[in-house]
């Protein structure tokens, strides 16, 4: 993963697992040139599971995550537009998404189990008109500005049929519907590519996400569930505690006497007081 300055006015940054400061002192990993940052204005975070994070110091001037304002912290994606004052950069992949190798285009419609499998992957709105929607992959999806579009985007820079969605089995296919129709995937410009959870599509300024659970991301595969099992090891019998037994003590034990004797004097006194007791 890397950062790319499209002005050219700062070095493009790649990224490894760790933490990046930015702002403009000299002490930082990647160093800006703008009157609002600070000397150490944010700090970006990269974690091979948590992905992408830019955290902003305290009181430090809020920056813009494809236009809309982030003032603590922000989970960024490949594609992503970060911009304070005249600083921009782009966050972007290694590998480029695009591909000559498309599946050919679907003839009939998805049914059955097909469909039923399609509707766990979706394009979700992040940036434009579609912010906050989401669209079922459960049949083509036309994107454009026509009447008859599934993902309609009113502009003049859009196409009335501009790109295709497509799901494929485990693949998911993005075309542009003419040549020249500009379409982004991960921040590079495509005219087709095979998508993968986590990928966004860009048609400026609309943006796109794939969600689907179960497909490989990008550069990887998906994992195998395993059952989880523990064997419990064997417990040798020598390890066993053998149980205790007491006796019980016996029932004519020195308590027994001492019992029936008191009952024995109880009884005599009770007789002679009654037999020679005043009258």
């Amino acid at each position: 993963m890397r950062l790319v300055f499209p002005g050219r006015d700062h070095p493009d940054a790649n990224l490894l697992s760790g933490q990046y400061r930015l702002g403009i002192s000299d002490e930082c990993e990647i160093r800006v040139r703008g009157a609002d940052w600070l000397p150490h204005h944010a700090t970006l975070s990269v974690d091979p599971q948590r992905g992408l994070w830019l955290n902003l110091e305290k009181g430090a001037t809020p920056v813009h995550v494809n236009a809309r304002p982030i003032r603590e912290c922000a989970m960024l994606r490949a594609g992503d537009i970060v911009s304070m004052g005249r600083v921009q950069f782009c966050v972007l992949l290694e590998d480029d998404p695009s591909t000559p190798l498309l599946p050919p285009r679907r003839r009939t419609p998805m049914e059955g189990a097909a469909r039923i499998a399609a509707s766990r992957a979706v394009l979700r709105g992040v940036a434009g008109w579609s912010h906050g929607h989401t669209f079922a992959l459960t049949s083509d999806l036309l994107i454009g500005s026509a009447a008859d579009a599934d993902i309609r985007i009113e502009s003049t820079d859009v196409a009335p049929h501009h790109a295709r969605v497509e799901l494929h089995g485990d693949r998911i296919v993005l075309r542009a519907e003419a040549p020249g129709n500009r379409l982004k995937v991960n921040g590079m410009l495509v005219e087709n590519a095979i998508l993968h959870p986590g990928d966004q599509i860009a048609i400026d300024p609309h943006r796109f996400v794939v969600e689907a659970p179960g497909l490989p991301p990008r550069g990887g595969t998906t994992p195998r569930q395993r059952p989880i099992t523990q064997a419990m090891p064997a417990v040798p019998a020598s390890a066993v505690p053998e149980a205790r037994t007491e006796a019980a003590p016996a029932s004519g034990g020195p308590g027994a006497w001492w019992l029936l004797f008191a009952a024995f004097a109880v009884a005599a006194a009770l007789v002679s007081l009654l037999l020679w007791g005043p009258r």
